[in-house]
């Protein structure tokens, strides 16, 4: 083959230098592996210290792992790149210098796959960086967190207010306005904590702005900061619940021990007896001696076969096979799961009477909100400090009999003629 040829600069055709296979895949020297291009820096006196780097490394990490939130690492990461400047210097140089000191793990890898010199500005970078930590389908979750916002039990109204915004800021790109937030946060909290803020707010939040509405959950939640509330009171039903499973508890305990004592009551005997079995089989066929001094001279040895004083040719008949006692535990144990079963089902009965009660009374609470919520209307609208203009009617009549103590009536007066 032909060597191709180029015009040169007199417009002579230039050979093009011949290239292997070899050639094709060697890289050359000057190859630019760089995916970040830095900006460059005129300044003479521009020095990153050795400690930033280390801060930066060893507080300032971010892996990639799901658990973490890529836009408050650079929130966080921005913080350190503002308390230095130089003049001359850009703020994207900085960052985009310092940026690749803070990935580790799996996120450094992530940068590695990136084409060459693919990043230009910080803007570039904070694009490609949430676009593959914080993709739509993490905003689309994040958004229905907030969307389903509800009050946890026992949680009071500055903890769910710091969790919902908290919510807000693991996705800033939620796009919810302030109106929308607040009636999400309202309708997720309980009758008792919404009852609260009407009343704070003077009736009605829906009389309020939702920046004044905003503002007042912030000044409310600073006073509970500064006056804690004691968790120490348990809710009536609570403490029903924890006492009832507490003494069920012992109850089974109770019925076990029962169970393993009458079996320590039963399984010696037949053990003890089937062992004796097992070890001399003419245990069977003995005959208990039970005469006094049975180690001399005694009746009870005419049966020996060198002291015997009878007719040794007589057939002994061997007694009947002892038969092991046995002692019936499981009618016991019946009778006592029986018994344990009935006074579940009367805790279970009670545990529902007492749910019911307790059913009934949150059912009035609404009740009586809207009555002091109606009260405090009232009382706002009347003028301070005047009396009423109507004085009430004397329903009382002039008196035209007098009684005596005697128990005599007078007769009133004839009219003089």
């Amino acid at each position: 083959m032909e060597n191709l040829e180029v015009s040169g600069i007199d417009g002579e055709q230039a050979p093009i230098p011949r290239r292997t296979l070899e050639d094709y895949v060697t890289p050359s020297p000057n190859t630019n592996w760089t995916r970040i291009i830095t900006p460059t820096i005129q300044a003479n006196n521009f020095d990153i210290k050795p400690q930033i780097i280390a801060m930066l490394q060893n507080h300032y990490q971010f892996s990639g792992l799901a658990h973490e939130d890529p836009n408050e690492h650079l929130e966080r990461f921005l913080d350190p790149c503002a308390t230095f400047k130089y003049n001359g210097v850009l703020d994207d140089a900085i960052r985009l210098r310092l940026f690749k000191f803070t990935w580790a793990g799996r996120a450094k890898t992530w940068l590695d796959t990136l084409l060459a010199g693919s990043i230009v500005t910080w803007e570039d970078l904070q694009k490609k960086f949430l676009g593959k930590y914080f993709p739509r389908i993490k905003t689309i979750k994040l958004r229905n967190k907030i969307s389903q916002f509800v009050q946890e039990p026992e949680e009071h109204l500055s903890e769910a207010w710091e969790r919902f915004i908290g919510l807000l800021k693991r996705c800033p790109n939620h796009k919810i306005e302030l109106w929308r937030q607040i009636e999400i946060f309202y309708n997720g909290l309980t009758i008792n904590t919404r009852s609260m803020i009407d009343v704070a707010s003077g009736g009605s939040i829906s009389n309020k702005t939702p920046e004044e509405v905003y503002e007042l959950t912030e000044e409310m939640t600073t006073n509970m900061y500064q006056y804690p509330v004691e968790r120490s009171a348990k809710k009536a039903a609570e403490i029903y619940k924890l006492e009832s499973s507490t003494n069920m508890q012992a109850q089974l305990e109770a019925l076990q021990k029962q169970i393993a004592s009458l079996q320590q009551q039963s399984n010696p005997v037949v053990a003890s007896t089937m062992n004796y079995v097992e070890e001399d089989p003419l245990i069977l066929n003995a005959k208990v001696m039970m005469d006094p001094y049975n180690n001399t001279y005694n009746p009870g040895w005419r049966n020996h076969p060198k002291f015997s004083w009878n007719n040794n040719n007589q057939t002994r008949h061997p007694p009947p096979k002892f038969q092991p006692l046995q002692v019936n535990t499981q009618q016991k144990e019946e009778q006592m799961i029986s018994k344990l079963a009935a006074e579940f089902e009367a805790e279970k009965k009670y545990n529902r009477a007492v749910h019911a009660e307790i059913q009934t009374i949150k059912s009035f609470v609404p009740l009586l909100n809207s009555q002091m919520i109606q009260l405090m209307k009232d009382l706002s609208a009347k003028p301070q400090g005047a009396l009423p203009s109507n004085s009430e009617v004397n329903l009382r009549d002039q008196v035209k009999g007098i009684s005596l103590r005697s128990g005599k009536t007078l007769k009133d007066p004839q009219p003089k003629e």
